[in-house]
């Protein structure tokens, strides 16, 4: 088999040769790794927290309209922005102890291209960024329900809920679906 290059000029083979050199340095370079830019929120004593990019709002909770026949973890609806959201409480939904809320609590809205929901919460602690890869799966030690709306926990136990899956996904469309109606 005869050398594809043997047209090319000596200098032009160097030249090859140290351009493949550099691209072979460029794929064994470290890939970067995945960070997560967090919200955390406290609620009933456990933090939570989420990707901020599902995160639409932080608002206070002016009034709180309590409804009839809602399931326990749906606790009211509120008026933001010409919109009426359904309020999560995230204690009920994943079946966690309940404790007294805040005076003042807070809703942090969740918003995908399809839906939107408001989540409960005592307070809004801020933004943290951690790497992907240093969430653990072992959630069901944490919040032993629906550990499929959760991305991990932290190392400081900080559970991350998978904004996409919860707001979009089969737990809260079953839910609403189980519950009594009129």
């Amino acid at each position: 088999m005869s050398d594809p290059l043997q047209h090319l000029s000596e200098a032009d083979r160097n030249l090859l040769a140290r351009r493949a050199e550099r691209l072979d340095r460029v794929e064994d370079a470290p890939v970067a790794e995945e960070r997560l830019r967090l919200l955390v929120l406290r609620l009933g004593g456990e933090r939570y927290a989420c990707e901020t990019r599902w995160v639409q709002e932080i608002a206070a909770v002016a009034q709180l309209t309590r409804l009839p026949w809602l399931p326990a973890w749906l606790v009211g609806t509120i008026y933001l922005h010409g919109r009426v959201l359904g309020v999560v409480d995230l204690r009920q939904l994943f079946g966690l102890p309940l404790g007294a809320l805040a005076e003042r609590c807070s809703v942090v809205v969740l918003r995908t291209p399809t839906r939107e929901c408001a989540l409960l919460a005592d307070t809004v602690e801020g933004i943290v960024q951690v790497a992907a890869a240093s969430l653990t799966e072992d959630i069901a030690t944490l919040i032993p329900r629906h550990k499929e709306s959760f991305r991990g926990v932290t190392h400081d136990q900080i559970a991350v809920l998978d904004g996409e899956k919860l707001v979009d996904g089969p737990l809260l469309q079953l839910a609403l679906r189980q519950s009594p109606t009129r």
